[in-house]
């Protein structure tokens, strides 16, 4: 799945679970961060396409980036309110494996025509769920829960209704985007 996906998921979840400003901000950090593997590219992609969906898309990573987030959390705000946005950051970054469970054999760069896209690169074949234990990739249409076709039209499907979520809440006035900007723009003109 591409970035705006996954922070279009994050924002979802976080509406309906009613999780206020700074848990919707957390779930959708937490929600982009496996994929800070992207960092491999620069050693080509070849290296890229071998290592992806791996180590930071196992139970074990989210588990790990749950706490980080928290820790940090906890040394900013104090433990007890850190504590609360625990649940939030697992949220955020299991959303991410369960959808990128969905992409096999199907990327936006294969449908752009990227030459090293269409050589169906180990990551479209699921994640790694339970890395570092196995090295097993686990998708939907692997697991034999959906066919290819299926799994294309449920692409589409979970996109639309994230988008449909994000123009619901802008059409009521609440800014996906404003979930980020509006505390930046708050500590800027402080610090004028």
């Amino acid at each position: 799945m591409d970035p705006l996906t996954h922070y279009m998921a994050g924002y979802f979840l976080g509406r309906r679970a009613n999780a206020g400003d700074a848990g919707i901000r957390v779930i959708t950090l937490c929600a982009l961060l496996p994929d800070i593997d992207i960092i491999e590219v620069i050693g080509g992609l070849d290296m890229f396409f071998g290592l992806h969906r791996t180590a930071t898309h196992s139970l074990l990573s989210a588990l790990v980036i749950a706490l980080i987030m928290t820790a940090g959390f906890a040394s900013w705000k104090g433990k007890s309110q850190a504590l609360q946005i625990l649940p939030w950051c697992m949220v955020g970054t299991l959303s991410h494996l369960f959808l990128d469970m969905f992409s096999y054999n199907t990327s936006f760069l294969s449908i752009f025509g990227v030459a090293a896209a269409q050589s169906k690169p180990a990551y479209l074949e699921g994640v790694q769920l339970f890395w570092p234990l196995s090295e097993a990739r686990y998708s939907v249409v692997n697991l034999g829960v959906l066919s290819q076709e299926s799994t294309n039209i449920m692409m589409i499907a979970i996109f639309c209704l994230f988008v449909g979520s994000m123009l619901d809440g802008t059409l009521k006035g609440s800014k996906p985007w404003s979930i980020w900007t509006d505390p930046v723009y708050a500590w800027m003109r402080k610090n004028e």
